[in-house]
């Protein structure tokens, strides 16, 4: 189902995980307290897609330089964040070299 330029998607397959990810103008993944790693986050720098993600739980030390860092509690520098990664060409290509590297220094 598409609503503007948001895309919603029910369960997808890795397969298409990996497209959609590809296909991305960046992953926002502003936290989750749930995730005790941010293996999320390191699929998505692997696959060449800009980060935005938490200053906070483990996604700030996977993400380490390589993520637009943004504070969980604040609506409006994750609003800041979101829009420096769609509005900046030169930040979204940093990440992505950044991200590539970042992920490359992770193995099972």
């Amino acid at each position: 189902m598409k609503k503007g330029h948001i895309e919603y998607f029910g369960e997808v397959s890795n397969l298409k995980r990996v497209e959609i990810l590809q296909n991305a103008k960046g992953f926002l993944f502003p936290i989750n307290w749930e995730e005790p790693f941010g293996l999320v986050v390191i699929e998505a720098m692997a696959c060449g897609t800009p980060v935005l993600t938490a200053d906070a739980t483990a996604t700030r030390e996977v993400a380490a330089d390589a993520a637009v860092l943004v504070d969980p509690a604040s609506v409006q520098e994750m609003s800041d964040g979101i829009i420096r990664l769609v509005e900046s060409a030169d930040l979204r290509t940093s990440l992505v070299q950044k991200g590539l590297k970042r992920a490359g220094e992770f193995t099972w």
